[in-house]
């Protein structure tokens, strides 16, 4: 079974702390950077090419969805697959995940155990696992 590098970021320390704990302890995942805004999370993901970033939506800097803006201008191709999660997840920004090619948005009212489950069913499934 394949272990999957997560980068995790996210505004909220309380919140990012204990997600990238859960992520630590996860079998299937390696938590191999964090990032407390947007410009941050983009250089890490620069840098670290994970297999899958946890970008929040609403970041300081710039926010999940502009990270992602940036990534699709790219001259080069990356294979991170991006997976956004907001406490307000509603369909229409579903919908504009999904249209920017994200894996996913995933609510932050999930608890922490069925975050990591998903994570791993997107990075086994691939894009086509949202």
């Amino acid at each position: 079974m394949r272990k999957f590098s997560v980068l995790l970021a996210d505004g909220h320390e309380a919140y990012r702390h204990g997600l990238a704990r859960a992520i630590a302890a996860h079998p299937r995942l390696a938590l191999v950077a964090e990032a407390s805004d947007g410009r941050r999370a983009l250089e890490e993901l620069l840098a670290v090419e994970p297999d899958i970033a946890v970008l929040e939506v609403r970041m300081p800097q710039l926010d999940g969805l502009e990270v992602c803006d940036i990534l699709a201008g790219l001259d080069r191709r990356l294979t991170t697959m991006v997976v956004l999660i907001s406490g307000e997840a509603n369909e229409t920004l579903a919908a504009s995940a999904r249209a920017m090619g994200l894996a996913a948005l995933l609510n932050k009212d999930s608890t922490r155990t069925q975050l990591c489950e998903r994570i791993v069913e997107i990075g086994d499934g691939g894009l086509a696992g949202a």
